[in-house]
């Protein structure tokens, strides 16, 4: 029998989800030990859908093999130490992400963004391992391999679940650099279209009609530069969808230089020119981190964003 208790980085979530995380089971295997009674809560039966509070005691019945399962080891520290922090404070660490790195963990690389975070605050606190948010540490957005920028991690649990509130009420604002081929006839607009994700070839599906399982996507954006045969554009992204930036201007016939996963030309050595390189906090109304209101963050200058100017 093993028992955790609940601290201020692991309540306010169900149950079952913790310990999908926590265990690296199934859901299907954590709700069978939970409607056999091998997991209770404070010593009596609990539900799936059990919201854990401070202090809560999670009484595990189970085997070791099950116990022994759980994410708690030090694989990342395989990973490389090269992170490059644009901020950071107690709450959040805000990083550059280069190309060709995976925000996450992807079986085509033996490299991720989320394990040198991990490891870098492993160096700085060892005791960091004991700690169940540190092991489930994920990224509050994610940037494809090949688009370079801003990546946001918390460091606690109260601060993931602000930044998620935010995001909610829309009240972040992230702003992209694109070159994309050719001249856009207007050179500020709304993009509005409707989405949907083709998980078996991992693209983006552009539509201009509502269809049954799409979702509605927008964009604004702006020229800010012209040449002879591209433009740079400044995009505030209102709906985050996987490639939605990327799909959006393909679908109006100015795909990203070097996309070719989207119709763009193929350049030798040229991946799509994306970067992520602006967030805004647009609140004024929260006392823990009001420290954020109204704060602007860019990525350094020295990490290329003069490239996409040039």
């Amino acid at each position: 029998m093993k028992e955790i208790i609940i601290d201020e980085n692991s309540a306010q979530q169900r149950i079952d989800k913790y310990l999908i995380k926590k265990l690296n089971l199934p859901k299907s295997l954590i709700n069978k030990f939970i409607r056999k009674k091998d997991i209770k809560v404070n010593q009596k039966r609990t539900e799936n859908k059990y919201i854990l509070q401070i202090g809560d005691k999670v009484s595990l019945y189970l085997k070791d093999d099950y116990l022994n399962n759980a994410v708690s080891d030090t694989y990342f520290l395989s990973s490389s130490s090269d992170v490059d922090i644009i901020y950071e404070d107690e709450n959040f660490i805000f990083i550059f992400k280069p190309e060709g790195l995976p925000t996450h963990y992807s079986k085509n690389f033996n490299d991720n963004l989320t394990d040198r975070v991990k490891k870098y605050l492993f160096e700085k606190n060892n005791n960091l391992i004991e700690n169940d948010y540190f092991n489930t540490l994920s990224p509050l957005n994610r940037l494809d391999t090949n688009t370079v920028g801003i990546v946001i991690f918390a460091k606690n649990r109260p601060a993931m679940l602000f930044f998620e509130k935010l995001q909610k009420e829309k009240k972040i604002k992230k702003f992209y650099l694109a070159e994309v081929e050719g001249k856009l006839q207007k050179k500020s607009a709304m993009l509005s279209n409707y989405y949907i994700k083709d998980h078996k070839n991992n693209r983006a599906i552009i539509l201009d009609k509502d269809k049954q399982g799409a979702s509605k996507i927008s964009l604004k954006y702006r020229v800010i530069k012209e040449y002879s045969d591209s433009s740079i554009v400044e995009i505030n992204l209102l709906t985050g969808k996987s490639h939605q930036i990327r799909a959006q201007f393909s679908h109006i016939g100015h795909a990203l230089v070097g996309d070719t996963k989207y119709k763009g030309k193929y350049i030798k050595n040229t991946h799509q020119k994306l970067m992520a390189y602006k967030i805004e906090f647009d609140f004024i109304d929260h006392e823990q981190f009001k420290y954020l209101s109204e704060k602007v963050f860019t990525v350094h200058l020295q990490n290329n964003l003069s490239s996409l100017l040039s």
